[in-house]
């Protein structure tokens, strides 16, 4: 796996995962618990669908996209820091084809998570 991005607020856990579920109720899905769905907007405003899993409430859940030969799996983390939080994202690429597409993908899905971490923490912090 590689090395998480992170950003640090100054709200607490509950906030950002509170800042999670409003996202997810807005991608289509209901609740952040295991075997719930919804929908990422992919390049060209082209829908990706995904299934949360590894859910711990108030802590993390990862988002699993992809198909029967590859599988990117999305982490959110996030950490009681201070009087704030550190979140968390990373991501690992699975299956298959998977050798191929983190050499292909790896560093522009790491930049794409760092941009959409700071994008989150202007938002929420």
């Amino acid at each position: 796996m590689n090395q998480p991005v992170t950003g640090t607020v100054k709200i607490s856990p509950d906030v950002v995962w509170r800042a999670w579920q409003q996202s997810q109720s807005l991608r289509g899905g209901t609740t952040i618990t295991n075997g719930a769905k919804g929908f990422l907007q992919g390049n060209g405003n082209k829908k990706i669908a995904y299934k949360i899993i590894d859910v711990i409430p108030g802590k993390t859940f990862s988002l699993v996209c992809g198909s029967r030969w590859i599988r990117i799996v999305f982490i959110h983390k996030v950490v009681p820091l201070g009087s704030g939080s550190q979140i968390e994202y990373n991501f690992r690429i699975e299956g298959f084809w998977g050798w191929a597409v983190r050499w292909v993908l790896n560093h522009s899905i790491r930049a794409n998570l760092s941009a959409a971490l700071q994008d989150f923490v202007s938002k929420i912090g």
